[in-house]
């Protein structure tokens, strides 16, 4: 009896994950009729490189750029399952030449679907071609909303809400597909996550669906890498060793001066407002950076409470950072957080200084508090998707520039 549930249930959210993303075909046939191949070099790849592979429990999509790998517990289907899951032949659904012909006619194909080896989540990547050009992801969902929901019906199932929300995906802020809906045999909850990832007109469609726990749904996103990504983790977040904090990512390292100590992950963990769990795990820190675009790595202090602070910062406009940083509203900040805290603020200059043998932009801030001055410095590191933010709070501007002194590249 139960592997009979376990069946229906898992059919019938197969079904639902079909009806969840297929629809959005539906949608680029009604405002849109050119389909086929487009014109320029670009399609002169190889099937195989649009289509997608599946090996070692990883699709990976080469053209759009994307790969996707599973949570524990979970596993692709071979081709037999995948071509009954398309209503198609084996020998259909292992050619890549016939799937990409398909897909270029406008059809969704799915191309890759796994399932919980021990109940009945699955997810679903389905490929489609479409030539319209879209403002957003909310705006396909839009077009579909009412057929998604009728959809669902359909297959026994009441959709109880939907939204769309921004999530990060691969490091990147997206627009996610939220369905909450209830199976109605059996009173159960089930949610589901649709990701829309494309290039030139090609969808990679990729829907998520949990039993229960919405959590679980976003296992699966928190797996989709993009294509030679290589940075860990531990690269971006950087490590401690004895004194010297490494970061491989933005290519720096920091050696404490004679004196300081850098805070244990106890501390680190308060100052982040995490716990000290989530300090013994990258990825989780990951999380953290990615969600609240900063995060502070390392921290130092000497006997006389003067500080060094090691931020890593996630800013999605590079070619902006300098004004998020330096710029008017960051000064009028400062000011009112030393007012705010007792000190007043003398001077605030910012200029190029050479730290670690380059030119950087650096931050002077000099305040006082009674008869106690103080000389802040402050800078970036990095080029991309993340920074380390570097500061500095001492006595006087030769403490200061003796901590920039010990920045150095790898």
């Amino acid at each position: 009896m139960i592997k009979v549930f376990k069946k229906r249930i898992a059919i019938i959210m197969a079904m639902t994950m079909l009806l969840a993303a297929l629809p959005f075909t539906t949608a680029y046939a009604k405002t849109n009729k050119k389909t086929g191949i487009s014109e320029g070099s670009s399609e002169n790849s190889s099937s195989s490189s649009y289509v997608g592979t599946t090996k070692d429990n990883v699709y990976e999509n080469e053209y759009i750029g994307y790969r996707v790998a599973l949570p524990k517990g979970y596993s692709y289907a071979g081709a037999k399952a995948l071509a009954e899951e398309n209503g198609y032949s084996v020998d259909f659904i292992t050619d890549s030449d016939a799937v990409l012909k398909k897909i270029r006619n406008g059809e969704t194909i799915t191309v890759a679907y796994a399932e919980s080896d021990t109940d009945y989540g699955n997810m679903n990547i389905g490929l489609v071609k479409d030539d319209t050009v879209y403002s957003s992801e909310k705006e396909v969902f839009e077009l579909v909303r009412d057929e998604i929901k009728e959809g669902l019906q359909g297959a026994g199932m009441t959709l109880r809400d939907s939204s769309i929300n921004k999530s990060y995906i691969a490091g990147e802020k997206r627009n996610v597909i939220y369905l909450h809906s209830t199976l109605d045999e059996y009173d159960v909850d089930i949610h589901q996550k649709i990701v829309m990832l494309s290039k030139d007109g090609y969808w990679m469609i990729i829907t998520v669906s949990v039993f229960g726990d919405e959590a679980a749904a976003d296992e699966f996103l928190d797996k989709i890498e993009k294509i030679g990504n290589t940075a860990s983790s531990e690269n971006i977040v950087g490590t401690v060793k004895k004194n010297v904090y490494i970061n491989e990512y933005v290519g720096y390292k920091v050696t404490l001066p004679d004196g300081y100590k850098f805070a244990d992950s106890e501390e680190l963990a308060e100052m982040n407002g995490v716990t000290t769990d989530v300090m013994d795990d990258y990825d989780e820190i990951m999380k953290v950076i990615n969600s609240n675009n900063s995060f502070v790595a390392a921290y130092a202090m000497n006997d006389a409470k003067e500080i060094f602070e090691l931020r890593v910062l996630k800013y999605d406009d590079p070619a902006s950072i300098d004004d998020y940083l330096f710029g008017d509203d960051m000064q009028n900040y400062y000011r009112q957080f030393y007012k705010d805290t007792g000190y007043t603020v003398k001077d605030i200059n910012i200029k190029k200084e050479t730290v670690a043998g380059d030119k950087h932009k650096v931050m002077s801030i000099q305040t006082v508090k009674g008869e106690t001055t103080f000389c802040g410095k402050s800078l970036y590191v990095g080029e991309k998707d993340y920074f380390l933010f570097i500061s500095t709070s001492n006595y006087s501007k030769n403490g200061a520039d003796s901590m920039l002194g010990s920045i150095e590249k790898l």
